[in-house]
């Protein structure tokens, strides 16, 4: 039987005088109607994404007011996810500054210049990247932003920020500022 689409249909019982018999299993004859007339399209724009923020060398020392001061050496890898390169794009690197409420440049911008369908690339990670701050109530936030002028036709456009707050596992243990005086301490008499 066919129906007024064109799609081949079978009925899984056959009727034989007074008795309904199962009909043996028929292979498709066409494809499901999701799926039918459907074009495939094929996405060929690049794709930038922040893939991580990583922190290492956490240390600390004495500040000059008689605190801590803490210094981490951040970096971040991207990636170009999509099926074609990018081109050239800006790259912000940026800190959260809580006094003045806004985001500032981190080491200003780097430029990077046609990066490759499946290439990743890291920035930071050096010691010249070495990020300190007097330890508060509150930790250093770091923020990446790929393309921020939007020089790249991307498929996807929402993923090319990220955004992360440097945490310490543990407090390394302070240690005391160093003694001025080679000399011990006269003894009162």
């Amino acid at each position: 039987m066919t129906s007024r689409n064109g799609l081949v249909l079978t009925c899984p019982f056959i009727l034989l005088g007074a008795s309904l018999i199962a009909a043996p299993p028929q292979p498709p004859t066409s494809k499901p109607l999701a799926t039918a007339n459907v074009p495939t399209i094929k996405e060929t724009r690049p794709d930038l994404v922040v893939v991580s923020i990583t922190f290492t060398n956490f240390t600390t020392s004495p500040n000059s007011t008689g605190g801590l001061r803490g210094a981490v050496t951040p970096a971040f890898t991207y990636k170009n996810q999509g099926r074609s390169r990018t081109g050239p794009f800006q790259i912000a690197w940026e800190y959260w500054d809580k006094a003045a409420n806004t985001w500032r440049p981190y080491l200003g911008q780097s430029f990077t210049n046609d990066l490759a369908a499946g290439q990743s690339w890291t920035e930071g990670g050096q010691p010249a990247d070495q990020f300190l701050w007097d330890i508060g109530p509150d930790w250093p936030k770091f923020r990446v932003r790929l393309d921020w002028g939007r020089a790249v036709n991307e498929s996807d456009e929402t993923n090319n920020s990220l955004v992360r707050e440097f945490r310490p596992m543990m407090m390394p243990l302070r240690t005391p500022a160093p003694s001025r005086s080679l000399q011990p301490p006269p003894i009162p008499m």
